[in-house]
């Protein structure tokens, strides 16, 4: 169970997330079947700068910028009632940025990648690392703390993805499907979402772009 602290710095029930495509994010619903397609959630990204704090929603074609020296917090909604969540994004280099959750706190071995907590995490990370426990309602609800872009972040295009399930998602099941879409040579922008191998998980996913 992981605790969610509360962001003070601005309300992030100011624009609630709505379910379906004329929504504030970029949505992606999996086709598993009625029982998927009636529950609902959402997801939201917010850019850190100062004091000031800015939604990352996307407007037009192009999305939203948040500059690489600041930071990134996480929110979600859950009016759907699914126990779990898994929030993990995803650069045009196919290396995934765990936000949610954390990844273990290890020294970095050789080929490693990096984590988007800021630490330093290995290439393949152990099968326990799995969803966290998700609060249900339609406001957004805040996961872990800020992430400090200019630690794991390289300039470009960022995709976030939130996976919902009942079940569990595992680091190794994430992983998977960012190496396969690393060999078809989807980027982030075209990845609306992970090709995972579960019909029950609910993926939601937006873009946002890091300049330099």
């Amino acid at each position: 169970m992981v605790l969610i602290p509360l962001l003070t710095r601005a309300p992030m029930n100011a624009h609630p997330t709505q379910a379906g495509p004329s929504g504030p994010v970029e949505l992606f619903q999996s086709r598993g079947g009625p029982v998927v397609e009636a529950r609902q959630a959402g997801l939201r990204a917010f850019c850190l700068e100062g004091e000031k704090v800015f939604p990352l929603d996307q407007k037009g074609s192009e999305p939203a910028k948040c500059e690489r020296n600041s930071q990134l917090k996480l929110a979600f909604s859950n009016p759907g009632n699914y126990k779990a969540v898994f929030l993990v994004g995803m650069d045009d280099d196919h290396a995934p940025k765990w936000y949610a959750p954390k990844p273990p706190s290890i020294g970095e071995p050789s080929g490693a990648r990096r984590g988007g907590s800021g630490e330093a995490v290995p290439s393949r990370l152990p099968g326990m690392m799995e969803s966290v426990a998700a609060p249900t309602g339609i406001a957004d609800t805040p996961v872990g703390g800020a992430v400090k872009l200019g630690i794991n972040h390289g300039p470009g295009k960022v995709r976030i993805f939130a996976l919902f399930s009942d079940k569990p998602v595992k680091a190794p099941e994430v992983e998977a499907a960012v190496d396969e879409l690393a060999k078809r040579h989807v980027t982030a922008q075209e990845a609306e979402a992970l090709p995972l191998r579960r019909p029950d998980v609910l993926q939601r996913s937006l873009l946002f772009d890091i300049s330099q």
